[in-house]
C-alpha cells in the first residue's frame, strides 16, 4: 500500500465518505542571457499537491507539498475543518471515472537526450545570430530558455488511478533596432517539445526583420477600416471571447452566450473547437476532475454548439462533464486545454490581395483593461502596417483599435492558412475583419 492509499483509508476512517487526491509533480530547467553571459540559471522541481474529501455531503480541500507520514493526520483535520465552513447546499461527490479513456502521450522521449549544455551554448549561438542579422541593431534585450517536464496523477477512493507525463519547453529572444532617432522593439517565442524543430537561424531572422519593419512608423488617419488580425491579436480576442462559453457565467447570467445554444452567433466562416485530444504539447486525455476529455465543437459554421462544463455546472443543467475541468488554486473550474481555430486556405498575401486597402494589426495593448467582458466592447492600442493596392505598405503606431467582440467574430469575411501553436494552448490563423474603427490622427 503507498503513501496515497494509506491517506485515503485513514481520512475514510476519520468520517469522509470519499477523498481524492491530485499531484502535479513538475521539473524545470531555465536560462537566460544577456550580453553574452548567463544572467540567471535554475534547476527546480515543485510538487503541489491537492486533496479533497467528502464531509457530510460538503467538499474539503487541502494542500501541501508531498504527502508523508508526518502531515497526514493535520491534513484530513484540514479537510474536515474545511468541510464544515462550506456553507452551499448541494451535495458533493467525486468521479467515479469514465466508461472509456482515449489516451494520448504528451510526452517525447527523445527530448531526454538535449543535454543541459546544448541548450545553454544554443542560448548563446542565438544571440550571436540576432546580433550578426543587421547593422540597425542596438541591442539584444534578452535569450531565454526553459523547459518543464509535467507529471499529474489522480488517485481517489473510489479506484480511480490516472496519471499523465508531459514535456515542453520555451525559448524567447528580443531586439531593439535603430534608424535615426526611431527605435522599435521586438520579441518572439517558440513553444514546442520536439528540439529538431528549433532552427536558430530562422528565429533570429524573424526576431529581427519583425523589428525591422515597424521602423518609422506613425498614425494613420482615423476611420473604419476592413482590418487582418495578426494571429497574436487573434488570440488576445479569442480568451475574453470563450469565457462566455464557460458553462458557469451562462449559470451566473454574465455570459453573452447566454440562451444563443445551437443558434448563430458569429461568421459561418469561423470554427472553433476544444481540441484536448489533438496531439500537441497541450494535450490531455483528461480533466483534473478525471472525466475523460474528447474534441468538440465550440462554434461550427458559426453555430454555437455547446458550453464548456465541469462536474458541478453539469450537474445544474442536467448535462454530462464535457471534460473541461481546470483546477484553479484548488477549485475546479472550467475551460479550454486547446483551442483550435480551423484555417482556411488563402495566405496571408491573399488576404492582403482582397482587402486591396484596410490595415493589418500586429499587435494590442492594454487588454486587460481595455476589453469590457460583460459588454465585448473593446479599445486597445495597437500597431501594424497599412494595406495599399493589396500589399502592405508603411508600419502604424500610436493608434486606437476599437468595437465589439461579438461584432468581430461575426463579421469575418476570410481566415489565412498561416495557423500557430501559440503560448497559452490556442492554434490560429490570421483573421480578415469586415472592418474596425481606427483612431489615429
Amino acid at each position: 500500500m503507498n503513501i496515497y492509499q494509506k491517506f485515503i483509508k485513514l481520512a475514510l476512517e476519520a468520517g469522509l465518505s470519499e477523498v481524492e487526491i491530485s499531484v502535479n509533480k513538475s521539473s524545470s530547467f531555465n536560462v537566460d542571457i544577456y550580453h553574452h553571459e548567463i544572467e540567471n540559471y535554475g534547476v527546480n522541481t515543485d510538487i503541489t499537491t491537492t486533496i479533497r474529501g467528502v464531509y457530510n455531503d460538503k467538499f474539503g480541500t487541502a494542500t501541501c507539498t508531498a504527502l508523508n507520514k508526518d502531515n497526514t493526520l493535520k491534513l484530513i483535520r484540514d479537510l474536515i475543518a474545511n468541510a464544515k465552513s462550506i456553507e452551499k447546499v448541494e451535495v458533493a461527490s467525486l468521479f467515479e471515472g469514465s466508461k472509456k479513456y482515449h489516451k494520448i502521450s504528451t510526452y517525447n522521449k527523445t527530448y531526454e537526450s538535449v543535454s543541459s549544455q546544448k541548450k545553454i551554448d544554443d542560448m548563446f549561438l542565438l544571440e550571436k545570430t540576432i546580433e550578426s542579422q543587421s547593422q540597425l541593431i542596438k541591442d539584444v534585450v534578452g535569450v531565454s530558455f526553459s523547459d518543464t517536464t509535467n507529471e499529474y496523477l489522480i488517485i481517489n477512493s473510489h479506484g480511480l488511478n490516472l496519471k499523465q507525463k508531459s514535456n515542453y519547453f520555451y525559448i524567447s529572444g528580443g531586439v531593439v533596432v535603430k534608424k535615426d532617432e526611431d527605435e522599435q522593439t521586438n520579441f518572439e517565442v517558440i513553444i514546442d517539445n520536439n528540439y529538431n524543430n528549433f532552427n536558430i537561424e530562422n528565429f533570429a531572422k524573424k526576431i529581427v526583420d519583425n523589428a525591422i519593419r515597424k521602423l518609422n512608423a506613425s498614425p494613420c488617419d482615423s476611420k473604419k477600416m476592413k482590418t487582418v488580425l495578426d494571429k497574436n491579436c487573434v488570440s488576445t480576442l479569442l480568451s475574453t471571447y470563450l469565457d462566455w462559453a464557460n458553462a458557469e457565467s451562462v449559470q451566473k447570467h454574465t455570459s453573452l452566450f447566454e440562451g444563443k445554444l445551437n443558434t448563430k452567433i458569429a461568421s459561418s466562416k469561423l470554427n472553433i473547437a476544444d481540441m484536448p485530444q489533438k496531439r500537441t504539447v497541450y494535450a490531455r486525455w483528461f480533466d483534473d476532475e478525471g472525466v475523460a476529455t474528447y474534441n468538440k465543437d465550440i462554434i461550427k459554421n458559426g453555430v454555437l454548439k455547446t458550453y464548456l462544463y465541469n462536474r458541478e455546472t453539469a450537474k445544474k443543467d442536467n448535462v454530462e462533464s464535457t471534460g473541461n475541468g481546470i483546477n484553479l488554486n484548488s477549485k475546479i473550474a472550467a475551460g479550454s486545454f486547446f483551442t483550435y481555430v480551423k484555417p482556411g486556405k488563402k495566405s496571408l498575401d491573399e488576404l492582403f490581395q482582397a482587402i486591396k486597402d484596410g490595415i493589418y494589426i500586429t499587435n494590442l495593448e492594454g487588454a486587460h483593461a481595455g476589453i469590457n467582458s460583460v459588454s465585448g466592447d473593446f479599445s486597445l492600442q495597437a500597431e501594424g502596417f497599412l494595406i495599399e493596392n493589396g500589399k502592405l505598405s508603411r508600419p502604424v503606431s500610436l493608434i486606437t483599435l476599437s468595437g465589439n467582440i461579438l461584432k468581430l467574430f461575426a463579421d469575418v469575411k476570410m481566415l489565412a492558412n498561416d495557423s500557430e501553436i501559440l503560448p497559452g494552448g490556442i492554434s490560429t490563423p490570421s483573421i480578415y475583419i469586415k472592418s474596425l474603427s481606427i483612431s489615429g490622427r
